[in-house]
């Protein structure tokens, strides 16, 4: 039997982070849902350099705004009320190309890599040290791999 508790949090509620630039507040933990479940703010010209996970899947949910998501299949730009899902294994990337703030629920799951990634990018913000090469080494160690910059082209 599963063993995990009703979560309840406002619109308010939930643990921010500082991540590449965007906000992210997190709805629900892996340990609470058995997938990570945050709300991203992405304002302009943030977003995320062509990666792939190891083991996540991600799916956005537009809120509000306009994002350009990069993936095998080309550049393709995502509204509000449009969904876009990007299975584990496959080179993706996003970008806000817009005046305005992108807003969207994002679903990754089952999101323990992700969520520990998002943590320590939080913190090594908060510290100060966002050097390429300390993303990089994070990314690694989080099943996340970050494509170099001739091979995003």
């Amino acid at each position: 039997m599963d063993d995990r508790q009703t979560v309840f949090r406002d619109q308010a509620s939930g643990q921010q982070r500082q991540v590449l630039g965007m906000r992210h507040c997190n709805k629900l933990l892996p340990g609470e849902a058995g997938y990570l479940l945050l709300e991203a703010n992405i304002p302009p010209g943030a977003g995320s350099p062509p990666h792939a996970h190891e083991i996540d899947a991600e799916c956005f949910y537009i809120l509000a705004g306009e994002l350009t998501v990069i993936d095998q299949q080309g550049e393709r730009t995502v509204r509000g009320g449009d969904t876009v899902f990007l299975p584990p294994g496959r080179t993706h990337g996003f970008i806000n190309r817009g005046a305005g703030d992108v807003r969207a629920l994002v679903i990754v799951t089952p999101g323990d890599a992700a969520a520990a990634f998002f943590d320590a990018m939080h913190q090594l913000a908060a510290d100060g040290a966002l050097a390429e090469s300390a993303v990089l080494e994070t990314a690694g160690r989080h099943g996340i791999n970050i494509c170099p910059p001739a091979a995003a082209a």
